[in-house]
């Protein structure tokens, strides 16, 4: 959700029990709770060469979807990475005793034969002794046309060594103003890998009196009161294990210009889109202190099993985990967990049903996140909630979504029809249309694997 809804204050649990109860914010919600944890699990580590391989038509099918969610009136995606562009932009750079490169010397060089270069992601850089410190910066990143920005939603699909404890890279990112010739200090968004950054290396705020500019990352998400016209974002190895920035994806928002001033989006009426099969999962499980916090990871094991990816909602919890900030719900982290189990996949955000209907079309299944108030969904088990993950997977001819819930103890309830108008509200405009996409080599013809129903983890 926007930047007001991030904080520090402690999780109420959710009474997962019964058909209406208030479900508090559960992982993967912008919300003024915090989102909650369980320990161990911080590595997100690669999968093998030939898992790899096998994401090339996911990645394809992302990088196809891609424009639809470009050139928006209030915001843009950018993709870096996969097909987009078909050059090494992606690379790291390194002088040779680590230090940051004077322009764009010290080019690691690249292995041309190894098995997981395709020309839908960068190229792995090769050695076993990437200097620490080895770093990526980005070319200047703007909206485009002139616009300007507040709102910075970055995600990554990135390999780190996953046998290297050292291992870790951490992602930035730098906001500018041309008309004042300014850029902020280098902020961070996230790490992979399970490493331990070097004391001081994360810093998420910034004030610059001298221009009066003042813009913080929230937990995973830049935002500002001010407005930019660019960007860019930096990614750092530390370790001695080469690092492959496979694709970086941006959507760049002025939400001053998006939300409650927006009329909400119309139902798109169309042929029916059936629902794509996926497996249905529980959030709720034997400990209740965990059931409502784990909404996000359910709704990506159901995207993961689906795409041939077979896990479970404790292995994905345990490698969506974000210790730093306690909380399963790091969006990027999300995605970037998928990725570990060789499913490419982006954040973007949705304006309209046009763009969702289009998605499911391509056959991808929707993470979407969603705030609802008292009496906005009244076909959801529950009243109310500050923030919810839930799987669209297709869409009725009236324009209604037809969605997996995590929240219920049973697929019977899962499978649910939540309406566009109702959606229009909880999701386009409560979140922001934030939503995961996730694309795995399963072709939609083909029946998913695990497709029993799923009850409540024991």
């Amino acid at each position: 959700m926007n930047s007001q809804a991030h904080g520090g204050v402690k999780l109420m649990l959710a009474a997962l029990a019964g058909m209406s109860f208030l479900l508090h914010a559960c992982a993967g919600t912008r919300t003024s709770v915090d989102r909650g944890g369980v320990s161990g699990g911080d590595s997100v580590s690669a999968t093998t060469p030939s898992a790899r391989r096998s994401t090339v038509s996911g990645a394809t099918r992302l990088a196809s979807l891609a424009p639809i969610f470009q050139n928006r009136p209030d915001r843009t995606l950018i993709v870096h990475g996969w097909k987009l562009p078909a050059d090494a932009e992606r690379v790291l750079f390194s002088t040779s005793n680590g230090a940051p490169p004077p322009s764009r010397g010290g080019l690691i060089p690249f292995a041309a034969a190894d098995p997981i270069d395709a020309p839908w992601c960068a190229l792995l850089p090769i050695g076993s002794n990437l200097p620490r410190g080895a770093w990526y910066v980005s070319p200047e990143i703007t909206a485009g046309g002139g616009k300007r920005f507040n709102e910075a939603l970055v995600s990554w699909n990135i390999d780190v060594n996953a046998e290297d404890p050292a291992s870790v890279a951490l992602i930035e990112l730098q906001v500018g103003d041309s008309t004042k010739g300014f850029w902020s200090p280098w902020l961070a968004l996230g790490t992979v890998g399970g490493g331990a950054l070097p004391e001081g290396e994360f810093v998420q705020t910034f004030t610059d009196a001298t221009v009066g500019v003042v813009g913080k990352v929230e937990v995973d998400v830049f935002t500002s009161k001010h407005t930019f016209d660019r960007m860019r974002y930096r990614v750092r190895a530390f370790g001695t294990s080469a690092v492959a920035v496979r694709s970086i994806s941006i959507t760049l928002s002025d939400i001053g210009q998006i939300g409650g001033s927006r009329p909400l989006a119309p139902a798109v009426v169309g042929a029916e889109i059936p629902r794509l099969g996926l497996p249905f999962f529980s959030q709720k499980t034997r400990d209740e202190k965990l059931s409502g916090r784990l909404c996000s990871p359910t709704s990506v094991t159901m995207v993961l099993n689906h795409a041939g990816a077979a896990c479970t909602v404790q292995g994905v919890s345990e490698l969506v985990y974000d210790k730093r900030f306690d909380l399963f719900g790091n969006w990027p982290r999300n995605v970037q967990a998928a990725w570990g189990m060789g499913v490419p996949g982006m954040l973007v955000r949705f304006d309209d049903f046009a763009q969702a209907r289009a998605v499911l079309q391509a056959g991808v299944p929707i993470i979407a996140s969603i705030r609802v108030e008292k009496g906005e969904l009244p076909a959801a088990p529950y009243a109310s909630t500050d923030g919810h993950l839930i799987v669209i997977e297709g869409m009725t001819a009236a324009g209604d979504l037809l969605v997996l819930d995590p929240a219920v103890g049973d697929a019977a309830q899962g499978r649910r029809v939540y309406p566009a108008k109702d959606m229009a509200k909880v999701w386009l405009q409560g979140s922001d249309g934030t939503a995961y996409l996730l694309s795995g080599a399963v072709p939609d013809s083909v029946s998913p694997p695990n497709t029993q129903q799923q009850g409540p983890r024991k």
